[in-house]
């Protein structure tokens, strides 16, 4: 399935911060799962905020999330399963 690896609520900067220095230089395009809008907000504003630059996509369901994966291609997505 391609997971590399996972984070578990409540997701704070440093542990974010901590993903993506792990992850390959190439990460620019992310998509951000989650159906909570407030924590879609919280999410993209970390990776806003982040050292290196990302285009960060949000999608409140899977329908949605499918839809921008099929067209935008993200190098990364972070999505909330429960």
């Amino acid at each position: 399935m391609g997971v590399v690896d996972y984070l578990v609520k409540p997701i704070t900067r440093e542990t974010l911060t901590s993903l993506l220095n792990r992850l390959d230089e190439s990460v620019h395009r992310v998509l951000v799962v989650d159906d909570d809008p407030r924590m879609l907000h919280l999410l993209a504003r970390m990776f806003q905020t982040a050292e290196r630059e990302y285009e960060v996509m949000c999608a409140s369901g899977a329908e949605e999330a499918l839809c921008i994966m099929r067209s935008q291609h993200p190098d990364l997505v972070l999505l909330d399963l429960y």
